[in-house]
């Protein structure tokens, strides 16, 4: 390894180096390297290739700025944050980068991944494949640690309404959107209003099946089945075609569909059986493939399934047509781009069989050749939107749907020959219910499409971000000041959390001591803190602040701060800054509010002022 990492921090809002949080990094050269090396033009080619916001890797690259701008483009792609990258400092082999991170602990993979490949760049010869192995290898690990893009969507709604989230679990997906007792949480489009009876309800397709069909929603003919013998013998009951799907499966995964007898049936429960153990079989409908999706117990948006397909240009073969549309830099692997590649598989080679072809063939110019027999985003299809279309009735099932399954948001599959009539009359019925319904479906059939942000507004109706009362205070006396504004707040009726001398209380108990990466306060995390004042070191201002925004700051006298630092730090209140007698009033609209001796009691008072909270007096 050419470079090693001598050391990180995680830098907070309105820090030396961008207005946003940052991952700073130290690094140190191995081994009598140069910070300039030459890229050989096709390793460096794959890697802007692959990270398509990358700027060009040029010859004389300067090693310590691709570390950077990689790791900025690996998080920008597993995270919701800016890009904001450079190198901020060198000293002979040592160099300090920084690059735009609001999930910490993806940063760190990030960081880990283009040292990496940063490295495998500097050598005199990389071998492409290894290289390219390298680059798919890193790039996937931070995919999996970071968020999928539904995930993305909902944090990108919710931060579009300034409410603040943040990673509640390292290996976990969960996010907190919120401060103390405002806090909710989300996992992808689940949230923390959804019932766990919903939950242990829909995922078992039979039960949900059965469920449904006795409130007289159209479930078709269904049965279960464990093994080949059983499936046959409720194949047989059921009657051809119909679909085999996995009773506990999600996104799509193993489900064979349009089995014409048992011979198919045979040949696909010994594929599904591989990786599953237990199966429900259904009435194949006939018709198109529809998402209905459900918030909160209205049908806020739908869309059309497109199964994967290919049009033949005359002189490429069906293989060849699938690897160019698989170049489409919105398709990836996973849940972490708008749509998925196109895998050549036993459904896709039985999908082209079914039209006359295999793999190899060269189709007419214009022939359109479907090459998946499942629709679903996950195995490379896309979508129309079709919300505009969608009869009452049939808007109404899928309400009925959710709320028979206890779920507030859902995506129903659906099935029918047209969706601007009614099931009752144009026939179809519904597939199955999703309680984790990804939303890039919708995104991908109209990307103006705002379904993330109708599912946060279950959670914080328009207009609410989420927030508690929040002060900053900083300069001597700080932390005594701090001390006795959650002391008046806690005599106003707020369950208090302050962070002062190194400590946190939150009402009469003490937290101190405590080893947490967070980044977040841990007085914000209390789900039950209704206010909150902070105290700020101003020695690691430099270092940034734990808050976007905060409803008050406080100035002590004597506060020793560059020009600079007093801007970005009152520059955070919305509401009101707190000074001592004549220091100069911050541009912008916020209520300035000057004191005359600046004693921590006399702070305390403007900062419970300034909150609107009435000081009770004996």
């Amino acid at each position: 390894m050419t470079i090693s990492v001598a050391g990180v921090d995680y830098y907070g809002w309105r820090n030396r180096y961008a207005p946003v949080p940052v991952l700073v990094a130290q690094l140190q050269l191995k081994d009598g390297a140069e910070w300039i090396c030459d890229p050989p033009p096709d390793a460096a080619a794959a890697l802007t290739a692959r990270l398509a916001g990358l700027p060009p890797v040029l010859a004389k690259a300067d090693l310590a700025r691709l570390v950077a701008e990689t790791a900025q483009q690996l998080q920008f792609e597993a995270d919701v944050t800016t890009r904001c990258c450079g190198v901020a400092a060198r000293d002979g082999a040592a160099a300090t980068i920084f690059f735009a991170a609001r999930d910490y602990y993806t940063a760190g993979v990030a960081l880990s991944a283009s040292v990496q490949i940063a490295g495998a760049l500097a050598r005199p010869r990389p071998d492409p494949g290894a290289f390219a192995r390298l680059l798919e290898h890193c790039a996937t690990a931070v995919c999996e640690t970071g968020f999928d893009i539904s995930s993305r969507q909902m944090i990108e709604a919710a931060a579009a309404r300034g409410i603040p989230w943040y990673r509640h679990s390292n290996n976990r997906r969960h996010i907190c959107l919120g401060q103390g007792v405002r806090t909710e949480m989300s996992r992808e489009t689940v949230t923390s209003r959804q019932s766990a009876l919903g939950r242990e309800l829909v995922r078992d397709k039979f039960q949900q099946f059965r469920v449904l069909a006795r409130l007289g929603l159209p479930m078709g003919r269904y049965g279960s089945a464990e093994d080949k013998a059983g499936a046959l013998k409720t194949g047989a009951t059921i009657g051809y075609p119909l679909v085999l799907k996995p009773t506990f499966g999600r996104k799509g995964k193993n489900v064979h569909l349009n089995l014409q007898g048992p011979a198919e049936l045979a040949a696909a429960f010994d594929i599904a059986a591989a990786h599953d153990k237990a199966f429900v079989l259904q009435s194949l409908f006939t018709g198109e493939d529809y998402r209905l999706l459900v918030v909160d117990g209205r049908m806020i948006a739908a869309a059309r399934f497109k199964a994967a397909a290919v049009t033949g240009d005359g002189t490429s073969s069906i293989r060849q047509l699938v690897a160019g549309e698989n170049r489409d830099p919105r398709r990836g692997h996973g849940f972490y781009k708008l749509m998925n590649v196109i895998t050549l598989d036993d459904d896709f080679t039985r999908a082209i069989a079914r039209q006359g072809f295999k793999p190899d063939d060269v189709p007419p110019p214009g022939r359109r050749v479907t090459v998946k027999g499942n629709a679903n985003l996950s195995v490379g299809g896309t979508s129309v939107d079709v919300t505009a279309l969608v009869h009452p009735d049939n808007a109404v099932l899928a309400v009925r749907a959710a709320r028979a399954l206890d779920i507030d948001v859902a995506g129903i599959d659906f099935i029918t020959p047209d969706i601007a009539r009614s099931w009752r009359e144009a026939g179809g019925g519904i597939c199955e219910v999703n309680i984790f319904p990804g939303l890039r479906l919708h995104y991908v059939a109209d990307p103006a499409c705002d379904a993330a942000g109708a599912i946060i507004e279950t959670l914080f109706p328009r207009g609410d971000d989420g927030r508690i009362p929040t002060v900053l205070v900083a300069g001597p006396g700080a932390a005594a000041a701090a001390d006795m504004a959650g002391g008046l707040l806690a005599a106003a009726g707020h369950l208090a959390g302050v962070e002062s001398g190194g400590r946190s209380r939150i009402g009469d108990e003490t937290i101190a001591g405590l080893r947490d990466a967070s980044p977040v306060p841990l007085v914000l995390r209390d789900g039950g803190v209704t206010a909150a004042v902070l105290e700020i070191d101003i020695a690691s201002l430099d270092k940034g602040i734990a808050l976007d925004r905060c409803d008050v700051v406080a100035l002590m006298p004597g506060a020793a701060l560059s020009p600079e630092a007093r801007a970005a730090l009152l520059a955070a209140a919305r509401k009101a800054v707190l000074l001592p007698a004549g220091e100069a009033v911050p541009a912008g609209n916020v209520t300035t509010i000057h004191y005359a001796s600046g004693a921590p009691a006399e702070v305390a008072a403007a900062i419970a002022a300034a909150l609107g909270i009435e000081q009770k007096h004996p």
